[in-house]
């Protein structure tokens, strides 16, 4: 029988230490539930950073700057201070985008601009340069898609234009005004009469 309780004794001894584990737990909170909320602390802050997405041919297809990036792990979103988000595709016109302050999700797949958002495409051998003005931007720079349901200004040499609500798309070059439109245009091709 002593052999038998001595051979016991460390199960015992593991069971009344699982037992302590629990009930400390239950009386102090446990330290799953902090792994299971995570606090939305940042991870990473960098300033006057620039970031780079190249193509397959490794020529840079878009550049992210920003004053400020704070990174947060718990969403994988970054926030960014005076953003400026500039596409340089070969063959299209630069599109440079400002905004007082912006939201990249991960990936960079997402990019939501607010606050004095400023998006200018440059001039090229065809069209002038055209200013897009409002105060809300999402950029799906893969897509080639900026859209907004916001108050929207557009202009160039010869267009002005609002509405409520834009989706541009550089790919197929179009501009589809959602509600609310109003605008003028003037043809340069045409002399007034008389």
């Amino acid at each position: 029988m002593n052999g038998r309780l001595s051979q016991l004794l460390p199960l015992v001894f593991l069971a009344a230490l699982a037992l302590v584990t629990y009930w400390l737990d239950l009386t102090t909170g446990s330290s799953t539930d902090i792994a299971k909320s995570p606090r939305h602390a940042p991870d990473m802050i960098a300033s006057n950073v620039a970031v780079f997405r190249t193509g397959v041919d490794g020529a840079v297809k878009h550049t992210l700057r920003a004053a400020r990036m704070t990174h947060f792990p718990d969403d994988d979103n970054t926030l960014l201070e005076n953003p400026a988000f500039t596409s340089t595709i070969p063959g299209r016109p630069a599109l440079s985008i400002t905004a007082d302050k912006g939201r990249v999700t991960s990936r960079g797949s997402d990019i939501y601009l607010e606050n004095n958002v400023v998006a200018v495409r440059a001039a090229d051998g065809k069209r002038g340069e055209m200013k897009l003005i409002t105060e809300f931007l999402h950029v799906l720079p893969d897509d080639h898609i900026a859209r907004t349901d916001r108050k929207v200004y557009l202009e160039d040499a010869h267009t002005r234009a609002e509405a409520i609500g834009l989706e541009l798309n550089s790919e197929a070059r179009t501009a589809e005004f959602k509600s609310q439109f109003k605008g003028s245009y003037h043809d340069p091709g045409r002399q007034s009469r008389r």
